[in-house]
């Protein structure tokens, strides 16, 4: 929605649920704004019913994306699973062979697709990427994670971590994404990590659910530094919570 014609005709359709032909082409050239009115309607995106124009159910899906002031893209936390995988003293790491963060060690993960719920993402994702089936995935925490370079926001996770104990199946060391392999904390600390987060630890911090809120920083595409912001730490038996 790059073209100004087509953002102004969107700004007031997604304001208003019918608007006019004449209230749409105020102040736009005619020829002009025809076309592109014609185009909107030929994608899907609008449609003309018996009270004036207004937007079909594709163009409602597509107004959460443009932000309601400007007709500009609107920009979003992705949603990702993270899989903790424990085998006695040992958890399982991905040496990621893609970009982004290539060559870092951490979690195997994957985005949460659309209409899945994350435990179902995760226990996919686990099976897709080391060939395990998790008998038992407990949710563990949320995590946001914004990532920083050159004062600049590069990404924002919103991780859901999941943690299992319980798993069945031979592990796929090599995938197209990268290295499965399983690792003490000693063995893991003479690699190239992701930045020790909260919950990435040898053992679990307890049996408690956490929201965690933090930043890490990269210079030259390499991490140099991370920071918890804050940290909210839930009993799983009440709604009672201890801020850190």
């Amino acid at each position: 929605m790059d073209h100004e014609i087509r953002k102004t005709i969107l700004l007031k359709l997604i304001h208003a649920p019918r608007v006019t032909y004449n209230a749409l082409r105020e102040n736009v050239e005619s020829s002009k704004f025809a076309y592109h009115l014609k185009q909107l309607e030929d994608e899907g995106v609008i449609a003309k019913y018996d009270d004036g124009y207004g937007l079909t159910a594709q163009g409602r899906k597509l107004s959460a994306f443009i932000e309601g002031d400007t007709g500009g893209k609107a920009e979003f936390p992705t949603p990702i699973v993270v899989i903790l995988v424990r085998q006695g003293d040992k958890l399982l790491y991905q040496e990621r062979k893609k970009e982004p963060f290539f060559g870092y060690y951490g979690p195997p993960s994957g985005k949460v697709n659309f209409g899945w719920n994350p435990k179902d993402c995760a226990i996919r994702d686990l099976k897709e990427e080391t060939n395990l089936d998790a008998k038992h995935m407990q949710f563990r925490a949320v995590q946001y994670i914004k990532t920083i370079e050159d004062n600049k926001i590069l990404h924002h996770h919103l991780l859901y971590v999941f943690e299992t104990s319980e798993f069945t199946g031979e592990l796929t060391t090599h995938t197209h994404k990268g290295h499965n392999l399983f690792l003490t904390l000693a063995e893991a600390k003479q690699c190239k990590r992701f930045p020790l987060d909260f919950m990435f630890t040898d053992t679990p911090p307890s049996t408690n659910f956490f929201v965690v809120e933090s930043e890490r920083y990269m210079k030259n595409g390499q991490f140099t530094d991370s920071k918890i912001l804050s940290v909210q730490e839930f009993t799983p038996h009440d709604s009672t919570y201890i801020t850190h």
